[in-house]
């Protein structure tokens, strides 16, 4: 089998880009004296995710506690009437 000038010259060509590319060193990310912020993560699931500790939240309600009784007598109703209307339609 003999190699025509063009084979050869290209042959050539990927051998050199080949050997030229040993040489060069690649890094994804170059760090730096202040680039790393330390965090806690938690792994779940196998997915490694960033754990933070909430501050307390604290909740309040507008409402006395009759307004709250017949906001769960209407909701208690309301829930019968669900259940029953069914039957009732027939």
């Amino acid at each position: 089998m003999r190699l025509t000038g063009t084979y050869k010259t290209f042959l050539l060509l990927i051998a050199i880009a080949f050997l030229s590319s040993k040489n060069q060193q690649v890094f994804a990310q170059q760090r730096g004296l202040n680039d790393t912020i330390p965090t806690f993560a938690v792994i779940y699931e196998g997915d490694t995710i960033e754990a933070k500790t909430l501050q307390i939240l604290l909740l309040r309600s507008h409402y006395d506690e009759a307004h709250m009784n017949a906001n769960a007598k209407w909701t208690r109703l309301r829930n019968a009437i669900y259940v029953t209307y069914p039957y009732a339609k027939r």
